[in-house]
């Protein structure tokens, strides 16, 4: 048997309201160590994800090809000068603009426009972060 430590902690009411009435309408009622149960389950998937994403960071990126480099430089020359926005590291873009970019930059065939994409991202010079939202690396 597993050795259990209770702990004690404080979290919004509201959240623990949604948290209670989730566990009971999946169980379709209570009994004693649902509550435990799920939040255990919660916290090894939260800690299984960011240690993922700590092991990836960690993990040494290969440098982009300089054709890769040069349109991905092209790329936020064209955002700054269009928009007047700053594409530092950490700075978020919608998909929909950098799909833009790409087609002034490289033209507008969604094959291309997929291919620089993928190329960004598997060089890891942007991430994505959302279905419509890529951050820069």
């Amino acid at each position: 048997m597993v050795e259990k430590v209770k702990v004690g902690f404080s979290l919004p009411k509201d959240l623990v309201e949604e948290f209670r009435r989730f566990v009971v309408a999946k169980y379709k009622g209570y009994k004693r160590g649902d509550f435990s149960w799920e939040v255990e389950q919660a916290l090894r998937n939260w800690i299984a994800l960011h240690t993922d994403a700590q092991i990836d960071a960690m993990a040494k990126k290969p440098n982009p090809p300089a054709s890769v480099d040069r349109v991905f430089h092209q790329v936020k020359v064209w955002m700054e000068r269009e928009y007047g926005c700053g594409l530092e590291k950490g700075g978020h873009i919608s998909r929909r603009l950098l799909e833009r970019a790409i087609a002034a930059v490289r033209g507008s065939d969604p094959r291309t426009i997929k291919k620089w994409i993928r190329l960004f991202h598997d060089f890891g010079l942007i991430k994505p972060l959302t279905a419509g939202v890529w951050e820069f690396l």
